[in-house]
């Protein structure tokens, strides 16, 4: 159900050997660098978590200690993803989200599935107060929950404080 699979893909710079390795992964974890001071979208952690990266390595092909290029993609995105937004490094100004995302782009196969997903569940945070917010698909309404109680919310009311974990589910 939560588990999908990843794609790292690492190149010798030297003898241009490629290996490719695929993880199962349950949630995807976003950190946030200095460079999204004013605002970070859940896209940016999607990009952020796809590029390129020089890292040196024991190629085990030439064995030689060498820079390869490392580089990850979605091949089987899960049916409910999870997304851990990390305040450790950088807290933004404010934090972007969508209702539906559709991540085709970062998806490295097509499995004829969508890759369309839509925003089931969240919680956040404020300075004092944590938050969940919860679709329920059955009458169609969003509802709030805090420590002590839950209420009907409108969708227009539901961005209070700051995201830092999400449930899509894959339409």
């Amino acid at each position: 159900m939560f588990f999908g699979t990843y794609e790292y893909k690492t190149q010798c710079k030297l003898c241009k050997n490629i290996t490719l390795v695929f993880k199962k992964f349950k949630f995807l974890s976003f950190g946030i660098s200095k460079q999204y001071k004013n605002e970070f979208n859940i896209y940016n952690g999607f990009e952020d978590n796809e590029k390129a990266k020089s890292l040196s390595y024991l190629c085990n092909n030439c064995r030689r200690f060498c820079e390869f290029e490392c580089s990850n993609k979605i091949v089987e995105p899960p049916k409910e993803l999870l997304i851990n937004i990390n305040f450790s490094r950088f807290k933004p100004s404010k934090i972007v989200f969508d209702m539906k995302i559709d991540i085709n782009k970062f998806v490295n196969a097509d499995f004829g599935k969508s890759n369309e997903y839509r925003i089931i569940s969240f919680c956040s945070k404020t300075e004092s107060n944590y938050f969940t917010y919860c679709w329920n698909k059955d009458n169609e309404k969003w509802y709030i929950f805090d420590d002590s109680s839950f209420k009907e919310c409108d969708e227009k009311d539901i961005y209070l404080g700051d995201p830092y974990l999400l449930l899509y589910e894959r339409l």
